[in-house]
This record gives C-alpha cells, structure tokens and sequence, in this order.
C-alpha cells in the first residue's frame, strides 16, 4: 500500500473565457518527490502551481492536499490547508518599499503562527543562513 499523495489532482481543467489552459490533468506528487513543469512562455505552468496551492480554483476537476480536498470546507479550513505550501518567484519579488527585515517577516506575520519575538530570531537565522550580516536587515532590498 503506498503512502497518500501529498498533492494529488483530479480530471483538473482550467480555462480563461473560451479557451482551456489544462484539460483533465491528472497529477500525484509522492512525499520527497520533485517534479518540474516545462513549457514555454504562457503554455499554463504559474497557472497549475496556482491552483495546487489554492489561489486559483479549477474550471473542474480536483486538487487534494495531503488526501484533503484543497477548496472543501470553510475559508479557515482551506488556509489551514495551505500554510503547508508556498510558491517562490522567478523574479526578485520583494516588496521594494519594505526593509529586508519586513520582506522576510512578511509570511510569518501573515500567517500568524510566531510572535514578534520569534519572528525576530527567525529572520536573524534567516539572514544568517544565507551570510548576510544583522545590519542588513534595516536596509532595503536596493541596498543590498
């Protein structure tokens, strides 16, 4: 017996007006697998990572979350689902009128899951873990 999926979809299909981006896609993505999604430019790959962490809704079909339905249930109950999963972008995405301190508090703040207290060790460790130096933390991301 194998171990559920921790992302799963179903007979997904996505369209924007009259034209279908994804038709009945069908995806199980295993515990400490990697996948990668190729295509060219506008070809529905930022759309299908969209939807499997829940900012899109599917035309139909299905995405599951660790077995769980990803859009079933209330708003809570679907946040809770997706604090399991973040996307990162191609481009910087740094909020440029934020200091790096504030970029990287950004989702812990959001999320609500530390403290102030926490999410100033949390970005020391983080700025830390990728050699930056405490003081970078009040500059902005030009700055650096």
């Amino acid at each position: 017996m194998s171990a559920t999926p921790v992302v799963s979809l179903r007979g997904l299909s996505t369209r924007f007006g009259p034209i279908w981006v994804h038709k009945g896609l069908d995806l199980d993505v295993a515990a400490g697998e990697v996948v990668s999604l190729v295509g060219g430019s506008g070809s529905g790959k930022t759309t299908l990572l969209r939807q499997i962490v829940g900012l899109l809704q599917p035309a139909e079909g299905e995405v599951q979350l660790f077995g769980e339905p990803l859009f079933a249930g209330n708003r809570h109950e679907q946040k809770l689902r997706r604090r399991r999963f973040a996307m990162c972008f191609q481009q910087g995405a740094l909020f440029s009128a934020l200091t790096v301190f504030d970029n990287i508090a950004f989702p812990l703040r959001e999320s609500r899951v530390a403290s102030e207290a926490e999410i100033r060790d949390l970005v020391a460790l983080k700025l830390h873990m990728v050699e930056l130096q405490p003081h970078h933390a009040a500059l902005m991301p030009a700055e650096l």
